[in-house]
């Protein structure tokens, strides 16, 4: 698939699936993305994820079954192992906002 393809698929309004895809077939998808100015979460357990983790604009390891590579790679380690914590400390960031200065 040529990158133009690539970034026509992405910008349909339904949900694009990408299964048993290659690696390096992972990274053209991050970098698609990322030009075309969007925000990319990776996130794994194994240390063949480690590229993705860097490459992503936050990399997010798991603390509990993560392994240390990925952790070492990741921008926020889960320590609980769970998303929603995610949702958690964005609403604690967001309760501090009014009182702190925006930039």
């Amino acid at each position: 698939m040529s990158e133009d393809d690539l970034k026509a698929e992405l910008t349909k309004p339904q949900d694009v699936l990408f299964a048993r895809v290659a690696p390096e077939h992972k990274m053209e998808v991050v970098k698609a993305l990322k030009e075309m100015g969007l925000i990319v979460r990776g996130h794994r357990r194994r240390r063949q994820r480690r590229p993705r983790l860097k490459k992503a604009d936050i990399g997010v390891a798991m603390g509990l079954s993560g392994t240390d590579v990925s952790r070492e790679a990741a921008t926020m380690i889960l320590l609980d192992d769970s998303f929603a914590s995610i949702i958690k400390a964005v609403e604690q960031v967001a309760a501090c906002t009014p009182t702190s200065r925006r930039w």
